[in-house]
C-alpha cells in the first residue's frame, strides 16, 4: 500500500519502531475502526486514532455537544455548543489528518441499524454510556466476529475490557455478557451528572484503549482478552484474563442475536426507573409547563400547581425555572422516608411537577413521591435540557 511523501514525514516515528515499520503502517492504513460514542473517551480516542493514520474512522453518537462536555471531551471548542458531535467530530479530525476516511454517523444505535453499520468496520471501539447500548454492541460484534474493545469511567477510576472475537470463532473466549451477565440494578447506576469524574480519567482510558485496538490490528502476541482495571488515585493498573462464563447466553449456549433478551430502552427492566413502581408519574411536557406557570402567574393567589427541582446546588447555580422549589434528590428522598418538615412547602393534594437535567432522576424522584402519598405527580419530558433549548 503506497504512502504519499507527506505521509512518510507525518508517520516516520511508527516507521522507526521496529515491530510496526512499514508494514505496521500499512495494517493501520488498511484497518477500519468503529468509535461508539464520541464522548470523554471518544473524543480522545478520535484524535489518536486519527493521528496514528488509521485507514477508516467511523464516529457514531446521536448528541449534541453541550457546555458540560468541555470539562473532558477535547474534540470539541466552546463554538461547537449545540452542534452534533459526529459531524463536529469529523470536521475537526479531517483537519487534523486529511489522509484519512472519516465516517459521521450522527444516529442513535439500535437493533436495527446496529449490523448494517459494524459490518463495514474491522474493529468496535465502546465509549458509551448506557447499558442497552454496551450489550447491543457485545452481541452484534460476537455475532459479525468483530473485535470489540469496551471503556468506562466513574469518577477517578474506569475499566477496559477486550473481545477478540476475531480469533474467537470457536467461542472459547468472553464476551461481554460473560462478564456481566445482567445489568446492575438502578440504585446501583450513578448517575453521571451526579456522580461526574474527573476530566483526565477519560483520557486515560481512551488512550488505552486505542493501544489496544492497534495491538489487534498489528497482531501483537501480547493482544489479550482481559480486563483492565485502572485507579488514578493510587495510582493502580490491575488486568485479569477473562474466560467464558458457563451461563453466557452467547459464548456457551450459543444463542443467536434474534434470541437474546434485549436490553433496550424499551425492555430495560433491570435498569428502567419507569419500572421500579407501577405507578408512574405522568409525562409532561415543555410547552404544557410553559402553559402551567402562565396560568400560574396569572393567579397569584391560587396556583394551581408546584414545581421541584431535585437536581444538585452546582446545577441550580448555572439555571434554573422560575419559579420553583429546590430540594435535591438524595435529600427529597431522605425527607419523603422520614416525613421531614423541610417537606412542609409541597402540598401532597395538589399536582406536582419534578424535574432535573434530562428526565431520569425526576423519574425516581415522582415515583418515589407517589409511594409517599402524593396525588397527582408529574415528571417535566427532557428535562432542563429541554427547557433551555425551547427557551
Amino acid at each position: 500500500m503506497a504512502f504519499t511523501q507527506e505521509e512518510l514525514q507525518r508517520y516516520a516515528r511508527h516507521f522507526a519502531v521496529e515491530r510496526i515499520g512499514l508494514s505496521g503502517q500499512e495494517k493501520l492504513k488498511a484497518s477500519s475502526v468503529l468509535l461508539i460514542g464520541a464522548g470523554g473517551i471518544g473524543s480522545p480516542a478520535a484524535f489518536y486514532l486519527a493521528a496514528a493514520g488509521m485507514g477508516h474512522l467511523g464516529i457514531l453518537d446521536d448528541d449534541c455537544v453541550d457546555l458540560s462536555n468541555l470539562q473532558r471531551q477535547i474534540l470539541y471548542k466552546t463554538s461547537d455548543l449545540g452542534k452534533s458531535k459526529a459531524d463536529t467530530a469529523l470536521s475537526h479530525l479531517t483537519l487534523q489528518n486529511p489522509h484519512i476516511k472519516i465516517s459521521s454517523h450522527p444516529i442513535r444505535l439500535t437493533p436495527l441499524n446496529a449490523h448494517s453499520i459494524f459490518k463495514n468496520y474491522d474493529l468496535v471501539i465502546d465509549g458509551s454510556d448506557n447499558y442497552p447500548t454496551r450489550y447491543l454492541t457485545n452481541d452484534v460484534c460476537a455475532e459479525l466476529k468483530i473485535p470489540l474493545i469496551s471503556a468506562s469511567i466513574f469518577q477517578f477510576s474506569g475499566q477496559i475490557a477486550v473481545f477478540n472475537f476475531k480469533n474467537n470463532l470457536s467461542n472459547t473466549q468472553a464476551c461481554y455478557r460473560c462478564l456481566y451477565p445482567a445489568p446492575p440494578p438502578p440504585e446501583l447506576i450513578p448517575n453521571c451528572a451526579m456522580a461526574g469524574v474527573l476530566g483526565v480519567v477519560p483520557g486515560i482510558l481512551a488512550t488505552m484503549a486505542v493501544s489496544e485496538a492497534f495491538k489487534i490490528i498489528l497482531n501483537f502476541p501480547e493482544s489479550k482478552s482481559q480486563l483492565i482495571l485502572y485507579d488514578t488515585l493510587i495510582p493502580k493498573l490491575d488486568t485479569y484474563l477473562l474466560e467464558t462464563n458457563p451461563d453466557c447466553p452467547i459464548c456457551s449456549h450459543h444463542q443467536k442475536f434474534s434470541e437474546l433478551n434485549r436490553f433496550d430502552q424499551t425492555s430495560f427492566k433491570t435498569c428502567d426507573l419507569n419500572n421500579l413502581n407501577s405507578h408512574n408519574p405522568i409525562p409532561i411536557t415543555i410547552e404544557q409547563l410553559s402553559q402551567w406557570l402562565s396560568k400560574n402567574k396569572e393567579n397569584k393567589e391560587n396556583k394551581n400547581f408546584q414545581l421541584l427541582d431535585v437536581r444538585e446546588n452546582w446545577e441550580r447555580d448555572i439555571s434554573y425555572i422560575k419559579p420553583s422549589i429546590h430540594i435535591p434528590l438524595n435529600n427529597f428522598l431522605e425527607f419523603l422516608t422520614a416525613e421531614s418538615s423541610q417537606l412542609s412547602a409541597l402540598d401532597k393534594n395538589q399536582p406536582l411537577v419534578i424535574y432535573c437535567k434530562s428526565g431520569g432522576r425526576s423519574q425516581r424522584a415522582g415515583v418515589s413521591s407517589i409511594q409517599a402519598g402524593f396525588t397527582q405527580v408529574y415528571n417535566l419530558t427532557g428535562g432542563m435540557i429541554a427547557w433551555e433549548n425551547q427557551n
